[in-house]
């Protein structure tokens, strides 16, 4: 849950200078990218998104048809991104949540049980509808994941970004084997991006990272 406030101006702006004009420091604007960098990283990866991606990926490798993995993947995402995400845009029309990435904490409790329901959810269907056991593993993962960090979140802000990253990666390279540690950079990537943006503390990031990877390994281990 990222998005934070606008970057300040440039030094040459606040005087009146133009920017074609104005020599701004290196520093000022090597600072400047890497706030933006990590606010792309922190969007991009967001929660929803990455378990979208996962979801996605995971449904078409693993069902018999393409047409069967698009079915299933695009119908899970829906349901475990998409309703989700529309319900905290609801709350933000009623004012009872400030921001789409919920940066008050206790703001969080209930879309996060909205979450987890539609996961769940998502799971009984999986099971009762036969999907593909990867995709079964994926969404227990998912959810046994999230009911640990819904938890938790209550007292800490423990980071939603780095354990779904951490997820992420695990569930992946146990679908679709070592060469998935390829993407391997982007996990500490996007944790370095959360404490960049001063969502989280390095404390918050780890434990997040540590809590997604054990979970996910036990759950995919035991399953």
């Amino acid at each position: 849950m990222s998005e934070g406030a606008p970057m300040a101006p440039f030094p040459c702006a606040q005087a009146g200078v133009s920017r074609t004009r104005c020599r701004v420091p290196s520093d000022i604007l090597s600072g400047h990218m890497l706030q933006q960098t990590a606010r792309i990283l922190s969007n991009l990866f967001q929660p929803m998104l990455t378990g979208t991606y996962v979801l996605l990926t995971i449904a078409l490798t693993s069902a018999l048809t393409w047409k069967a993995g698009v079915a299933w993947g695009a119908g899970m995402a829906l349901l475990t991104a998409g309703v989700p995400a529309l319900d905290i845009y609801r709350r933000m029309r009623g004012h009872t949540v400030d921001d789409f990435h919920i940066l008050v904490r206790r703001q969080r409790l209930r879309p996060l049980l909205v979450a987890m329901f539609c996961t769940g959810l998502g799971f009984a269907l999986a099971l009762v509808l036969d999907a593909p056991h990867p995709l079964q593993a994926s969404l227990l993962a998912a959810l046994v994941t999230g009911a640990l960090l819904t938890s938790v979140t209550g007292v800490w802000k423990i980071s939603f970004h780095a354990a779904a990253a951490a997820s992420a990666l695990v569930i992946l390279t146990w679908g679709l084997g070592w060469e998935a540690l390829a993407l391997g950079p982007l996990v500490p990537a996007v944790a370095w991006s959360r404490v960049a943006l001063g969502r989280h503390t390095p404390a918050q990031v780890v434990a997040g990272l540590a809590a997604g990877s054990a979970v996910t390994i036990a759950v995919l281990f035991l399953y």
